[in-house]
C-alpha cells in the first residue's frame, strides 16, 4: 500500500532526477532529432533539422559523436516528459512508478538507438552487473585460513553466522557482494557484505558483529560503528548491522525485518 510518506519521498527524488537531466540536457550543443535508416546490409544516421524535412541530413560515420548526442537529447527529451508527468501526477499514474515507467521507455528504444544513448536507469539485470564488477574487490583469503565456511551459492565466507546471512540473501533475491572493499577517511576496510535494494537502487552496507559478549571485541565494534556514522554510513541509511552473543546467536527474524524494511 502506497503511503503519503512513499509519495513525499518519490515527489522528491523525481525533483532532483528531473533538475540533474535538465542540466546534462542543457550541456547538448547538437540541434534537431536523429532519424536511424537501418537495414540488413548498413546502418545510416540523419539529422532532421528543417521543417517539413522527412529526410534530413547525412551524417558520416566519421562523425558518430553527433548522432550520439542527437540520439541522448532525444532521449532525454522522453525521460523529462514522463518524470515531468509523474512529478505533476504526485510521482505515479496508473499504479506505475516512474522508474517502471522510464524501464519501459528504454525497453522500447531500436536496439541501434540504445547502443548510441547512456540510459538515465538501467533494466535490472545490467544494472546488478555493473554493481557487482564496481565492487569487484574483495579481500579474500590466505590459504593457511583455518575453517571452511561455503554458502548455498558454493561462496567462501568466515562462520557459521555468514553462512546464514548469504543464504538468506540468496534466498530473498537480494544481490550482495562478500567484504568488498570501501574506503573511508584514512584506510580502507571490509564489511561483511554490500548489500542492493534493487527497487530504489540504493546500496547499504551489512555488519554482523558476532561476539557482542567479548569486551575487546565489542568495543571494537563500537568503534566500527561510530566510523561508518562518521563518514556518511548511517544506521538505516547505507548502514545495516546486526548483533549475537553466545547466549543469544543470530535471530534471523531479525534479519528478514531488515530485508523487508530497506532491501526489498
Amino acid at each position: 500500500m502506497i503511503t503519503s510518506k512513499d509519495i513525499k519521498a518519490e515527489t522528491r527524488i523525481l525533483k532532483r532526477r528531473i533538475e540533474k537531466i535538465e542540466q546534462k540536457y542543457n550541456k547538448i550543443t547538437e540541434t534537431g532529432r536523429l532519424r536511424i535508416c537501418h537495414n540488413a546490409r548498413r546502418t545510416d544516421f540523419y539529422n532532421v533539422s528543417e521543417k517539413g524535412d522527412t529526410k534530413g541530413t547525412y551524417i558520416p560515420k566519421a562523425d558518430l559523436d553527433r548522432a550520439r548526442a542527437l540520439a541522448q537529447r532525444d532521449y532525454y527529451e522522453r525521460v523529462l516528459k514522463i518524470l515531468k508527468r509523474k512529478y505533476r501526477g504526485l510521482c505515479m499514474l496508473g499504479g506505475q512508478s516512474a522508474n517502471d515507467a522510464l524501464l519501459l521507455l528504454y525497453d522500447k528504444l531500436h536496439p541501434v538507438r540504445k547502443e548510441l544513448i547512456d540510459p538515465v536507469i538501467l533494466p535490472d539485470e545490467e544494472f546488478v552487473k555493473r554493481w557487482r564488477e564496481e565492487g569487484s574487490s574483495t579481500l579474500g583469503f590466505e590459504e593457511d585460513d583455518a575453517g571452511s565456511f561455503y554458502t548455498d551459492n558454493n561462496e567462501r565466507v568466515r562462520s557459521k553466522s555468514e553462512i546464514m546471512i548469504a543464504n538468506k540473501f540468496l534466498q530473498r533475491k537480494i544481490p550482495y557482494l562478500y567484504e568488498p572493499a570501501l574506503d573511508l577517511v584514512g584506510r580502507t576496510i571490509h564489511p561483511d557484505f554490500k548489500v542492493l535494494n534493487l527497487r530504489t537502487r540504493q546500496s547499504f552496507y551489512f555488519e554482523n558483529f558476532g561476539m557482542m559478549d567479548d569486551p575487546e571485541y565489542s568495543e571494537k565494534a563500537v568503534l566500527k560503528i561510530n566510523s561508518y556514522i562518521m563518514n556518511g554510513y548511517l544506521p538505516g541509511q547505507g548502514l545495516l548491522f546486526t548483533m549475537e552473543t553466545r547466549a543469544k546467536p543470530l535471530d534471523m527474524r531479525v534479519l528478514d525485518v531488515l530485508i523487508d524494511e530497506y532491501l526489498v
